[in-house]
């Protein structure tokens, strides 16, 4: 009980001397006594929205760009080091003129299919491609899922 007035006396001292600095701030002379007319209502502060921060970020952070970029660039460099095992296509086409003398040229051309199956590869565990693929241990992807966490459960887990 006597922590409890021990409060009260406390924040009405508290109040008081808040009186005196607005005394002080608009001007009216020390020890002139005034009342506050007006009551100030609470208001609950407004919904915190968690993805609004981060939508945000995604478009104007130079750096989560930049991450993106990374971790799109890494994954394209992947499936072009998975997609070497596939079968390939490629069509060649040479079209020319032969003779010593404009007059006496005669047009030439040449034409042909490749079709290359990697039998030997396609057993092998992993890309062919002697490029080093960035981005394997997903340090950044997963910098870019928590950076885009839409709740705040999410976000929580992901920066604790």
């Amino acid at each position: 009980m006597q922590a409890l007035q021990q409060r009260v006396i406390v924040n009405q001292n508290d109040f008081e001397k808040q009186k005196l600095g607005l005394a002080r701030a608009i001007g009216l002379p020390v020890g002139q006594p005034f009342t506050l007319a007006d009551q100030v209502a609470y208001t609950p502060p407004p919904h915190w929205e968690w993805n609004r921060p981060f939508s945000r970020l995604s478009r104007t952070a130079p750096n989560y760009r930049g991450a993106a970029a990374f971790v799109s660039a890494a994954e394209s460099a992947k499936r072009a080091a998975m997609d070497e095992r596939l079968p390939g296509l490629q069509f060649d086409a040479n079209y020319g003129s032969t003779g010593f003398q404009p007059w006496q040229s005669h047009g030439t051309f040449a034409a042909g299919v490749t079709l290359a199956i990697p039998v030997f590869q396609a057993a092998a565990p992993r890309p062919t491609s002697s490029r080093r693929i960035p981005c394997s241990n997903n340090a950044r992807r997963n910098w870019l899922t928590c950076a885009t966490a839409s709740s705040r459960k999410s976000a929580s887990r992901c920066w604790t």
